[in-house]
């Protein structure tokens, strides 16, 4: 990829971006140095890598080598072989070693299933070598502070103690001589000068001490005395710390030869940290801006939607591109200062983060095809040293552009041949897009020029699009749109940098003249544009009134269920005057069995007696079927845990009161039930043990309502919620909802990092939904909704002048 395209796109601030969220130097550098591939292996396993960190991380696995340190230098000393470390780098790869450690055990303390799951950041973490007896060793050798300690060797721990006590024996008898010499010393103290002791003896008293002098004070009053009686006391001292020096000099000898023979492994481990840092930015940047994963268009398309520029987000508006085989060419106009620009440089830039293995500024369903060169003319480019003007300048990039462009070509031009005769500039523009389009290259480009909205209007492969302009406030919008041009707006703009008017005077001018007809016509189509918008916006508030009503009808679902838990009150109350009754007509039976007997009537006796055996057969039935209910309301109000469900056991799904068969357990909190045939994971906590199916019959016969139809809303809230949680609430709702005939539903996951949004996708993508669901349009939510389409008819967005005449 040409230098000239990069640095016109500005692509290293977006690296830098990238390398903010790594922790070492070298992880840094490595992102800053990111090469352009066209290697589609290359590509695919940069997202991979990328994808893997994300989930991880979104199962709680925290790789982060934030130790890692900076060991290129010492690398490389190590493998010229002719130079003894020192403690700094000792302590740089012992920290890596710590790093490697933290990591392999972070990794290998989850659970099996993760552990088997095959990627390749689980298998470079898996043969990390961690290198535990070399940093034994160092761990040994130095303590905190880096310093050698004396347990590093036992000559090196004799040396120093016997330092230690010839220093106590020395001074001890140094203050001894002190205290005897007393009118000689300057000051009862004794000190050091070329690390030997001396005393400080005043320069009238020297002939009275016996020694060398080391050093003299400033004013020449005080003179440092060796006394020649701890002459041999202090030679000995040097000879033990020349005795140290030597020893640790065998020691960090010995230490830098175990590193020569572990080098490989030694390096390995670096690159590996490294390589390991640099994959988790790439994931904390996508994270960050809400980046999604692309996939790499072999068919050659080019579908961008909620495309945003890295250095304007998330403060920029964003836009919606496509590009394709049959629609090569986009032809962008507009007024200065409207965005043209910068919609072009944001195809770019995500082209380009794409080809170094990093996730797009784009939704989930982002496409790119992989582009081998990506060729710009933006900016000006005038040279007085080259003899270029502004057009000649262009030329010779146009040049440049048309001697390389093939079929997998990005074209970026920015003003295209501008600089000279409006009309001659415009018959060169369109000769030379014609050209690169007939070579199959993809091309976006910015004008003001009239002549190319028109070919962009008749010519096959192009398409026009404007910047939005709001004619209310006389203001550029910022938002992109596809298929219709754009005006240049220069008296609008004019006026909003407050020119004078008589400065504009001939500006009004022409905008009455001779293409008021053309200008007036494209004006219309804006503004018909915008009052579209504002129709969408009056759509999007209706619709949240009508959600409001759902809440409403959830509301009322709520009191059917208070309802139904004290129908078994009403139920028991006609139970009450119902026995009441029997009881008399037992009463009855009683008197009549009695005067039957009197009158030993045999017929008389047997009649009564099968009376009285009707009787008690009613009562004993209404009262099974009274401890029936209570039963189940007792077990409705009892705590139950998975252990009380068993495989077919009917069960109340308290939610919406539907009755259905448990099937089985699904971890420690989830049940799978079926309802009328559909399989729904529940909380175990939501559902209630019933005796018996309640069939159709039952409930026609008795009157009783047993379940409530559920009324499902067209939306779920899953904002604050862990993924695992979120995902499966949404796989019960979209059951549900499925179920419930609803044209479309809404799932509101927010923006946040991205994590839940992509996990959702992730879900869809191989759920019976995965060509049901898409991101959310302006109004809806955008990037903070996907929205779910049972019914396409559900879908079709009226407000879109391209689908008036759907639905009709």
């Amino acid at each position: 990829m040409e230098s000239k395209t990069l640095t016109n796109l500005e692509f290293s601030k977006i690296l830098s971006i990238i390398a903010s969220y790594a922790s070492s130097r070298p992880a840094k550098e490595r992102i800053l140095n990111f090469e352009v591939s066209v290697d589609i292996n290359f590509i695919l396993t940069g997202l991979n890598e990328t994808e893997e960190y994300i989930d991880y991380s979104e199962m709680g696995l925290k790789l982060n080598p934030g130790g890692l340190r900076d060991i290129r230098e010492t690398l490389e000393v190590l493998s010229a072989g002719s130079t003894i470390l020192g403690s700094e780098d000792f302590s740089k790869i012992k920290s890596n070693i710590e790093t490697a450690a933290s990591i392999k055990k972070a990794f290998e303390s989850q659970d099996k299933q993760l552990l088997n799951k095959t990627t390749r950041i689980g298998e470079r973490i898996k043969k990390l070598p961690l290198l535990n007896s070399l940093y034994e060793r160092i761990n040994d050798c130095f303590d905190d502070k880096g310093l050698i300690k004396s347990s590093a060797s036992p000559a090196l721990a004799s040396i120093r103690r016997e330092y230690i006590q010839t220093v106590a024996q020395t001074e001890k008898e140094l203050n001894a001589y002190i205290a005897h010499h007393g009118d000689s010393v300057q000051d009862r103290y004794f000190t050091l000068r070329n690390d030997r002791y001396v005393i400080p003896i005043n320069a009238s008293s020297q002939s009275s001490i016996q020694g060398i002098v080391h050093d003299q004070s400033a004013t020449g009053q005080t003179v440092f005395i060796e006394p020649l009686q701890f002459l041999g006391a202090n030679n000995r001292l040097a000879q033990l710390r020349l005795s140290e020096t030597e020893e640790i000099k065998r020691i960090l000898t010995a230490l830098t030869n175990m590193l020569y023979q572990s080098l490989s492994y030694i390096r390995e481990q670096f690159e590996t940290l490294v390589w390991l840092d640099t994959v988790k930015a790439k994931a904390n940047f996508a994270g960050a801006y809400g980046a999604c994963r692309p996939d790499v268009s072999e068919k050659g398309d080019l579908v961008l939607h909620n495309a945003r520029h890295p250095l304007l987000h998330p403060n920029c508006v964003p836009l919606d591109i496509f590009l394709n085989k049959n629609q090569r060419c986009i032809i962008i106009t507009g007024p200065n200062g409207g965005g043209k620009t910068v919609s072009m440089k944001t195809v770019g830039l995500n082209a380009l983060l794409m080809q170094t293995g990093n996730y797009v500024l784009a939704n989930n369903d982002a496409k790119l095809p992989i582009f081998t060169e990506i060729l710009s003319d933006i900016g000006e480019s005038q040279s007085i040293e080259d003899h270029l003007s502004t057009f000649t300048s262009h030329l010779k990039r146009l040049k440049e552009i048309a001697d390389v462009a093939d079929s997998r070509s990005l074209i970026l031009i920015d003003e295209i041949c501008v600089g000279t005769d409006p009309i001659e500039g415009g018959a060169l523009a369109s000769g030379f897009l014609k050209e690169l389009c007939g070579r199959g290259a993809y091309a976006i480009v910015t004008s003001h020029y009239d002549s190319l909205k028109n070919m962009a209007f008749t010519t096959e492969g192009f398409i026009n699009a404007a910047m939005e302009f709001d004619y209310d406030t006389f203001k550029p919008t910022f938002r992109f749109q596809m298929g219709i041009p754009g005006r240049s707006n220069a008296l609008a703009m004019a006026r909003a940098f407050q020119l004078p008017e008589n400065i504009l005077t001939d500006l009004v001018g022409v905008n009455k003249g001779e293409r008021q007809n053309e200008k007036g016509l494209i004006e219309a189509i804006e503004r018909e544009r915008n009052r579209a918008e504002s129709l969408r916006r009056t759509y999007v508030k209706k619709i949240t009134a009508i959600r409001s009503k759902e809440q409403e009808i959830e509301e009322i679902t709520e009191q059917l269920k208070e309802f139904r838990k004290t129908k078994r009150d009403k139920l028991t109350e006609e139970f009450t005057v119902e026995l009441r009754k029997k009881l008399k007509d037992i009463e009855k039976v009683i008197n009549k069995l009695k005067n039957t007997a009197t009158n030993n009537n045999g017929q008389e006796i047997e009649s009564a007696v099968k009376e009285a055996r009707e009787t008690h057969q009613l009562i004993k039935s209404g009262i099974e079927d009274l401890n029936q209910t209570d039963a189940t309301t007792n077990e409705n109000k009892q705590s139950l845990s998975v252990d009380d469900f068993k495989p077919g056991m009917y069960v109340i799904w308290n939610q919406n009161m539907r009755t259905g068969k448990f099937i089985r357990t699904v971890g420690k909190s989830k049940a799978e039930v079926d309802f009328d045939g559909i399989l729904i994971s529940v909380n175990v906590s939501e559902l209630s043990v019933t005796h018996r199916k309640e069939s159709k019959k039952e409930k026609k016969e008795t009157g009783h309502v047993y379940a409530v139809r559920p009324l499902i809303r067209s939306e779920i809230d899953l904002r604050g919620k862990r993924v695992e949680e979120a995902l499966d609430e949404v796989e019960s709702y979209l059951k549900m909802a499925d179920q419930s005939n609803l044209g479309r539903v809404y799932i509101i996951h927010g923006k946040g990092t991205g994590a839940l949004q992509r996990a959702i996708a992730d879900f869809l993508k191989n759920s019976p939904w995965k060509k049901k669901y898409r991101s959310g349009r302006y109004g809806e939510g955008d990037l903070g909704v996907t929205v779910v389409v049972f019914d396409p008819e559900a879908d079709v967005d009226h407000m879109d002048p391209r689908n008036a005449d759907k639905g009709k």
